[in-house]
């Protein structure tokens, strides 16, 4: 599965939407993630698993300085990282996230933690995530007009 998300943030995309969002995402989910980062304290450490080629970040620095780290199980496209105010690091897992306890102030993540393993990764998220920090995520509905269409498309299909 990471090698199709790979290829698929290599083709440049900022969002999981590929070219249905020209910029950034829009709508909804920036209105939350701004709303969101209203809630950080100034220069807050922020950790967004499953960052793909950083749209949180960058929409959640938009008027704000904070310490941000992306990571993705897959690889990025450099080009796209590059031009975005954080850290990123491919071919992470946020089982095993390489960071100390208690680095960061805030975590995010969309459309990420439901692909995990996820009580692995809560207890990965909670051991960086210092005392009084803040979790923040976004999840597909396993019955969403976008979950449940692409289930009868990988039915059969052979995983990586």
């Amino acid at each position: 599965m990471s090698s199709h998300w790979s290829e698929y943030w290599s083709g440049g995309h900022l969002t999981s939407f590929g070219s249905g969002f020209k910029k950034n995402y829009e709508g909804e989910l920036k209105e939350f993630w701004e709303a969101t980062a209203k809630k950080f304290g100034e220069n807050s450490t922020v950790l967004d698993v499953g960052t793909g080629n950083g749209a949180l970040i960058e929409l959640i620095q938009n008027n704000n300085q904070f310490n941000c780290y992306g990571i993705d199980k897959a690889e990025m496209h450099k080009g796209v990282t590059q031009s975005i105010n954080g850290t990123f690091l491919a071919k992470t897992s946020v089982e095993c996230l390489p960071f100390n306890d208690n680095a960061f102030s805030n975590v995010i993540a969309q459309f990420s933690l439901e692909y995990s393993q996820v009580s692995q990764s809560i207890d990965e998220i909670y051991r960086v995530l210092s005392s009084g920090g803040f979790f923040t995520f976004v999840c597909h509905h396993p019955e969403s007009i976008i979950v449940k269409p692409n289930k009868k498309i990988l039915k059969g299909r052979k995983l990586h």
